[in-house]
C-alpha cells in the first residue's frame, strides 16, 4: 500500500510543474521601471515614457511637453524609447516556526523564507503613431507602447499550484517569477489637455490531456509511456487609463496633472488538466482530474495627482486599490481546501513620490508607500498558511542625461533606484495548534536594486 501512494504521489509531482505557489509580478511587488521604483511608484498622473504601458496607458499620448523641452536644448524630444532595464532582488526574511513529525518528534523542515532572490530584464518601447498615419488636428498626440519583463535565468513562465497548506510568501520569490508582457496606444487630446490609453496585458491560459503507461509500483526513478496534448493560447486582459492637464486650461492651475489607471484581473489558468495513469502490476488504472491556477493578479484602481511646484521640484501622491477578495484558486485547491481557505481583503496603497532636477541632466527621485496585508489575522487561524505582511517601501534613485558626445547620435539617459521594504512582524496563532501546523511568526525585509539606460530616438 505505501508503494502505492508512493507511486501516485510520484505521478503527481511528475506533472506538477514547480513546487510553490499562487501569485504576484515583479511589478506589483517592486516596481515596473527604475524611475518609477525610485519614485514609490507613484506615476499614475506624470508618466510620459515607455513605463506608460504599465503605470497609466494614457501616458503615451503625452509629447507636448516633451517636444517643447527638446525644442529649448536642442536634444532629442524623446517621442521616440528604447529602454534595456535590469532588476534584482534580495528578500531576507524569517520565519520563527518549530515543526516536528508528531509520531516521531523529528523535526519538520520549512522553505517558505528559501531561495527568494532573483532578477528579471525589463524591455520597453514607446513609437510615435504619427510616423506611420498623420493623425486628425484635434489628436495632438499618439504612441503605441511594447513592454517585456523575463526573468534573468531566461525561464518565460513558472507554473506554481501547490497545497495552500504551505507556508508561503504570495509576493515574493517564484511567486513574482513571471514573464510580463503589455502593449497598447494612448492618444492626447487637444494640445494633450487630457488623454485616453487603451491596451492588453498578456497572459496564457489553456487545457489539457496526459496518459501515462507501464508504470511500476516503486520509488525508483522511471521513464513510463507517455502520450500528451496540450493547448496553451494567449489570455490578454484590459489595460486603461487617462489623464488630465487643468493647467492647459486655467493658468492658475498650471503644474497640476491628474490621472487613472485600470488593470483588469488576470491569471495563468490550465483547466482541465485531464491525466490518466497506468499502472502495470494488477492493470490499475488512476484516472486524475487536476488543474493549475497561478499568478492571480487582482483588478487594480490606481488615482493620482502630481504637482510641479516648479522647473525642478515635483511632488506625486496616489491611491491604489487592490481587489484581493475576487482572489482565485485551482478546481482541486477549491474542492479539497474551500471549507477553509480564507476570504483575503481589499486593499487601499497609498502612495508618495519626489523628484527634484539639480540640473537639466541630473535629477534625484525618493518615495514612499504602505501596503497593508490582504491576509486577514483570521485567515490564518486554521490550516492555511498564506503569507503577506504590512509593508512600509522606501525608495531613492538617481537619473543623469548623458551629453552628446563623439558620434553618438540619440540621447541616452542612465537611471538607478534603491528599494527597502520593510515588512511588520506578524504573529499566527492558530485555533487548533500541531506539531505540523504549530503557531509561528513571520517578518523582515527585502532590498532590490533597479538599473536601465533609455534611449531617445
Amino acid at each position: 500500500m505505501k508503494k502505492l501512494i508512493a507511486c501516485m504521489g510520484t505521478i503527481l509531482l511528475m506533472i506538477t510543474f514547480s513546487r510553490s505557489a499562487f501569485g504576484s509580478s515583479f511589478g506589483t511587488t517592486y516596481g515596473f521601471s527604475p524611475r518609477g521604483m525610485a519614485m514609490g511608484n507613484a506615476m499614475t498622473a506624470h508618466v510620459d515614457d515607455w513605463s506608460a504601458v504599465y503605470y497609466n496607458m494614457a501616458g503615451l499620448g503625452r509629447t507636448l511637453a516633451r517636444i517643447e523641452r527638446a525644442a529649448e536644448t536642442g536634444e532629442k524630444s524623446g517621442i521616440n524609447q528604447l529602454s534595456v532595464n535590469y532588476l534584482h532582488t534580495v528578500p531576507s526574511f524569517d520565519l520563527n516556526i518549530n515543526r516536528f513529525d508528531p509520531d516521531t518528534g523529528s523535526p519538520l523542515p520549512t522553505h517558505g523564507a528559501d531561495d527568494l532572490d532573483f532578477g528579471t530584464y525589463v524591455m520597453g518601447m514607446a513609437m510615435d503613431l504619427n510616423i506611420i498615419y498623420e493623425m486628425p488636428e484635434c489628436i495632438s498626440s499618439a504612441r503605441m507602447g511594447l513592454s517585456m519583463g523575463i526573468n534573468d535565468d531566461l525561464t518565460v513562465v513558472k507554473i506554481n499550484d501547490i497545497d495552500p497548506r504551505t507556508h508561503n510568501f504570495m509576493r515574493y520569490g517564484r511567486e513574482a517569477q513571471r514573464a510580463l508582457i503589455m502593449t497598447g496606444a494612448g492618444l492626447g487630446f487637444m494640445e494633450d489637455l487630457f488623454g485616453l490609453g487603451l491596451g492588453l496585458n498578456i497572459s496564457f491560459g489553456g487545457s489539457g490531456t496526459i496518459d501515462l503507461s507501464d508504470l511500476q509500483i516503486t520509488e525508483d526513478e522511471q521513464i513510463p509511456v507517455d502520450n500528451a496534448i496540450m493547448d496553451i493560447s494567449l489570455e490578454p486582459t484590459v489595460v486603461a487609463g487617462f489623464y488630465i492637464s487643468p493647467g492647459k486650461k486655467f493658468d492658475a492651475l498650471e503644474g497640476l496633472e491628474l490621472g487613472f489607471s485600470y488593470r483588469q484581473k488576470s491569471k495563468l489558468d490550465i483547466s482541465p488538466l485531464q491525466t490518466v495513469a497506468v499502472l502495470e502490476t494488477g492493470n490499475v488504472l488512476l484516472n486524475l482530474r487536476l488543474a493549475l491556477l497561478d499568478y492571480f493578479q487582482p483588478d487594480i484602481y490606481t488615482f493620482g495627482t502630481s504637482y510641479a511646484f516648479t522647473d525642478r521640484l515635483m511632488v506625486s501622491l496616489e491611491a491604489e486599490f487592490q481587489k484581493w477578495s475576487g482572489f482565485e484558486v485551482s478546481l482541486n485547491h477549491e474542492e479539497n481546501f474551500g471549507d477553509v481557505l480564507p476570504e483575503l481583503d481589499d486593499i487601499v496603497v497609498p502612495k508618495l513620490g519626489v523628484e527634484y532636477r539639480l540640473t537639466s541632466r541630473l535629477a534625484f527621485q525618493g518615495g514612499y508607500c504602505f501596503e497593508p496585508s490582504f491576509i486577514p489575522d483570521e485567515g490564518l487561524t486554521d490550516t492555511i498558511n498564506f503569507l503577506d505582511n504590512d509593508k512600509h517601501i522606501l525608495s531613492v534613485g538617481t537619473s543623469y542625461r548623458l551629453p552628446s558626445f563623439g558620434r553618438m547620435k540619440r540621447d541616452i539617459t542612465f537611471y538607478a533606484a534603491y528599494q527597502h521594504q520593510i515588512l511588520d512582524d506578524r504573529e499566527v496563532t492558530k485555533t487548533e495548534p500541531t506539531g505540523v501546523n504549530p503557531d509561528y511568526s513571520f517578518g523582515g525585509t527585502c532590498n532590490t536594486f533597479y538599473v536601465g539606460i533609455t534611449i531617445d530616438m
